[in-house]
Order: structure tokens, then C-alpha cells, then sequence
């Protein structure tokens, strides 16, 4: 699907400038990353620089009842082929009527209200190579229909193309041995990516609690498994790559939060059918704020939340038994200043998973943005993460805003 975002770049480099120049704003940065321990694989750096850039592009008319949006995006990545990429963030079209709204072309849907893992997230397709924490997400194509009544909002989509995921290439950390092609996938679907996939979603309140409900069928936006490209490599030899098998599936989604004086609870389940098993996995936790701390203005909530994966050791992710304890610090202050800390500590294996993101405006137009990913006590038996660690990094971005 990579002709996807060069076929948007290119209708919006087509536009007239009468189109395009109404609204626009993004930022530039350059990224330093440092790994803590030497590569574990043949061919990764230990030390990287990337420069990236992102523009959103705003038009309206018919009395700002349709508007376009279009957000391109780039990096470019010294080391790593596959992380140099562009992506159309978003390219849609949105329609406002009395009751109802319509958004068509590429966008970025999110589902859910855990911190540490959107386990109900399932529309748009993870940016791998942008982030090894998934928070990144690429555009997706799609046609929205979101429903407002006195019962809640109701969305419908329709999404007629599978994007895979991207992976890290062979001089990129945060992967395994073996590299995952970014150009070729496999399907259970004869529709390979073109099947067309579907999902809907009920939101609404009741009091202080908001909650949803959805479903999704179509294509999993995760890998069930991964082929080897050339098989009948000799046992206990690494084939030279593997491609993502995607099935087909269908899941039904439950998300809530409930406000409660300084505490927020919140949850998210799912069941799924299809690919090797059918299972049901769900999060649940809280947040607890100490609002203006000594008449301070700052703000800290203490967070919990505690996962779990019917597949157990199974699962196909690092959230199977799993507890995690986190910080979020707001100074509240002219330069936004904040800070988010986090441990994920496995039930099963006693590894650790330590997350930090930090940031602070540096004048008007300038912000820098902090990332450290880190794993220890990593247990042999542990294979998601013991593929990755030596992968422990701390990454550096300076942005300027327009």
C-alpha cells in the first residue's frame, strides 16, 4: 500500500495554491537517538539522527459546513531505509449537517481511554517504524458517518483498504534476528489488501461515566504470525526475512471512564474471532490526581493498570499478565511542561518495561520533546522482549512550530 501516500502527496502538490494556503501549520524537528548497550544484531547503529516535518493544510467553505484537511508527513532517517518514509497522515473531507456528519478519504480514528495500552484501538494501522510503543498510527482510508442523538453518538465506517505494518529494517533497532518485509505481506482474505472491512461505534454518557461499544470486521491490523520469505531454511538457521500473515477477524469492543472527585476509573475489553484462537482480553485501572500540590499549580496523578490476555503466554503482545505503574506530572506552567513515567512489570517472567516522555516549550515556537524506552530483568523465556534487550534508548527531538 505504499502507492497510497504517494498518490495523495501528489493530488495535493496539484492543488492550486487558492485551495491549499486558507490554513496552514506543522512543525519541523531533528531527532537524536542513543542506545544505551551495544547492537544485538549485525548492522544496527548505536546511534542515530533523523530530521521529520509535518504540515496540516486547512480549507473550508459553504459557510464552514465542508472543509478538506490535509496532513502530510516525512522523515528521513540516517540509518534506517525503512524509517525513511512519507504518509499521509490525513486527507479528508468533512461534511456537517443538523444531525449527522460525514468524513471521506484518509484519517486518524482512536478508541479507548487506558494509558499504557489501546487495547480497543483497531481502525487505523501502527507506525512501527515511528515508535516501538505504538502510539504512532498511519492514515487510514475511509468513509465516516457519526450519528448525534439524545441516545449517543453512533459512527459507521467503511475502510477499503489494509495498510501493513511497518517494521524496522536491517540497520534499525527494536526488532528481532530476522527483518519483516515492509513491501510485501500475506492475507487469509482472497481479497489480499483490498478487502473491504467494517466497524461501528456507540458512545455515550451516563452521569459521570462515558463508555462505548463497537465492532470491527474485516482484516486485524496485527499479525497473527510471520511466513518465511524462502522456506526450508535448515532447522536452527534464520530465514533472511519473514512477511506478516494478516487474518481476518471480528471484535467487539468495550471502552469506559468514570470521574469520581480526583479519581478516574477506566477500563477496555475485547473478544476476538479469528486467527489461530479465539480470546478475550481486557485493562482496568485508575488515576488518582493531586490537584495544585502545595498551593504549587502543579498537578500529579498517579496511575494503575492492571492487563490481561486469555492466551497467556501465547498472546501475541507483551500485555498478557501484566501490572503497570505510572506518574503523569503537570507543571502547569507558559511552556506547557509535563512529564509521563511508567513501569510494565510482566507477571509471568519479571521483566520490566520503563517508559518516559517528557516535554517543554522553548520559547514561542520551538519545543523539545523527550523519549526513553528501556527494558530490564529480561527473562530468556520472554521472547517479545528478549529479541529487543539490548534496545534500551534515549531519544532527544527539538521542533519548530509554523
Amino acid at each position: 500500500m505504499k502507492r497510497l501516500p504517494h498518490l495523495a502527496l501528489t493530488v495535493m502538490l496539484l492543488m492550486p495554491p487558492s485551495l491549499i494556503a486558507q490554513e496552514i501549520r506543522g512543525h519541523a524537528g531533528m531527532e537524536g537517538t542513543w542506545f544505551f548497550d551495544e547492537a544485538a544484531y549485525p548492522g544496527q547503529e548505536e546511534r542515530n539522527l533523523s530530521l521529520s516535518g509535518q504540515a496540516e493544510l486547512h480549507w473550508s467553505w459553504n459557510e464552514g459546513f465542508d472543509s478538506l484537511t490535509v496532513t502530510p508527513f516525512l522523515r528521513w532517517d540516517e540509518s534506517d531505509g525503512q524509517r525513511s518514509h512519507a504518509d499521509i497522515r490525513e486527507f479528508m473531507w468533512l461534511h456537517v449537517a443538523e444531525n449527522w456528519e460525514s468524513r471521506i478519504g484518509i484519517g486518524k480514528v482512536f478508541w479507548g481511554f487506558i494509558e499504557s495500552h489501546h487495547l480497543v484501538d483497531i481502525v487505523n494501522q501502527t507506525d512501527l517504524v515511528e515508535s516501538p510503543d505504538g502510539e504512532e498510527k498511519l492514515g487510514q482510508p475511509m468513509a465516516n458517518v457519526t450519528f448525534g442523538t439524545d441516545n449517543g453518538v453512533f459512527d459507521l465506517f467503511f475502510l477499503p483498504f489494509h495498510r501493513p505494518r511497518s517494521y524496522p529494517g536491517e540497520s534499525g533497532r527494536f526488532r528481532g534476528p530476522v527483518t519483516i518485509s515492509n513491501d510485501d505481506a500475506e492475507y487469509e482474505s482472497s481479497a489480499g489488501n483490498n478487502h473491504v472491512d467494517l466497524a461501528a461505534r456507540w458512545n455515550h454518557y451516563l452521569g459521570e461515566m462515558e463508555f462505548a461499544l463497537s465492532l470491527f470486521s474485516g482484516t486485524s491490523r496485527e499479525p497473527s504470525n510471520f511466513l518465511a520469505t524462502e522456506p526450508g531454511a535448515a532447522p536452527g538457521v534464520y530465514p533472511e526475512e519473514l512477511e506478516a500473515f494478516y487474518p481476518q477477524i471480528v471484535q467487539a469492543g468495550l471502552e469506559a471512564e468514570y470521574l469520581a472527585g480526583d479519581w478516574t476509573w477506566k477500563l477496555e475489553s475485547i473478544y476476538r474471532e479469528g486467527g489461530p484462537e479465539d480470546y478475550f482480553a481486557t485493562v482496568g485501572g485508575f488515576e488518582y490526581t493531586f490537584y495544585d500540590m502545595g498551593s504549587s499549580g502543579i498537578d500529579l496523578g498517579a496511575l494503575l493498570e492492571v492487563h490481561y490476555d486469555q492466551r497467556g503466554k501465547e498472546a501475541s503482545n507483551i500485555y498478557q499478565n501484566d501490572v503497570f505503574l505510572g506518574g503523569r506530572l503537570e507543571l502547569n506552567d507558559a511552556d506547557a511542561s509535563r512529564l509521563l513515567m511508567g513501569v510494565l512489570l510482566d507477571n509471568d517472567y519479571g521483566s520490566q518495561y520503563w517508559t518516559m516522555e517528557a516535554s517543554r516549550r522553548l520559547g514561542g515556537a520551538y519545543r523539545i520533546l523527550l523519549d526513553m524506552q528501556f527494558v530490564a530483568n529480561v527473562d530468556s523465556d520472554d521472547s517479545r522482549l528478549y529479541a529487543v534487550r539490548q534496545d534500551s534508548f534515549l531519544r532527544v527531538e527539538l521542533r519548530r512550530y509554523f
